[in-house]
């Protein structure tokens, strides 16, 4: 974690909530997702991971996973998909 000082993941994932309209329960849950998801993304950044296949591999599908069991389903296929590489991205680029 200490290659990148500027990191927020949890911003990151709860950026998930912009697009479907969510009522307020909803919107707790995606809230309860990114920072559940926050400790778990945080123990596969390992030191220069950005560089190791694996690690990158990881940290997408741990983002999927925990993204398709959390989110509510007012998110269709296509944008839970752009959120998966929106939030990737988010935390890569951080």
């Amino acid at each position: 974690m200490s290659e990148s000082p500027g990191f927020n993941a949890g911003r990151g994932l709860q950026s998930v909530s912009r697009m479907p309209k969510l009522g307020p329960e909803e919107r707790a849950e995606v809230r309860k997702v990114a920072r559940e998801s926050l400790e778990r993304l945080k123990a596969l950044l390992v030191l220069n991971w950005r560089q190791k296949a694996a690690a990158r591999s990881q940290l997408k599908l741990a983002i999927e996973d925990a993204l398709d069991a959390g989110l509510p389903r007012a998110y269709t296929p296509d944008l839970y998909t752009h959120k998966c590489s929106a939030v990737f991205e988010h935390v890569y680029e951080s």
